[in-house]
């Protein structure tokens, strides 16, 4: 697994789809870098996260994250893990007493709970290998 830091989140007014960029944390090159496409309120949430913002009543990642705070569950790390028809998927690895639990979620969901729990993101080796490869002609 290759631990990944959000690097950068573009949001254009009035449109459809928003990026955000993982990259490599680690790199001894040039980083790899994953971009991926999210819905506008996906981004915003990201966007809040990023400035620390708060709103007057929890929103749903804040109330998914109060949930784990309150009832004493870890989020050890979320890990991006396939890509299947240019549609990516995550999970949230979770520590539940002794109990690990792996949670399937979308990769924004993932990206948003962990900067609110300061947990570490992870994109397997093969996902970001497929999304870094050089297009055939």
């Amino acid at each position: 697994m290759i631990p990944v830091n959000l690097s950068r989140l573009v949001m254009v007014e009035n449109q459809d789809t928003q990026t955000v960029q993982l990259e490599e944390a680690e790199s001894a090159g040039e980083p790899r870098r994953l971009t991926l496409m999210i819905g506008p309120n996906e981004a915003a949430e990201l966007s809040r996260c990023l400035q620390k913002e708060s709103t007057p009543r929890p929103l749903t990642h804040q109330l998914a994250a109060s949930l784990l705070t309150a009832s004493q569950t870890e989020l050890e790390c979320a890990v991006i893990h396939d890509v299947q028809e240019g549609t990516y998927f995550a999970e949230l690895r979770l520590q539940c007493g002794d109990e690990n639990v792996q949670v399937d979620c979308r990769p924004s969901d993932a990206l948003a709970l962990c900067l609110r729990l300061g947990a570490p993101i992870f994109i397997t080796e093969d996902v970001l290998a497929a999304s870094n490869e050089e297009p055939k002609e």
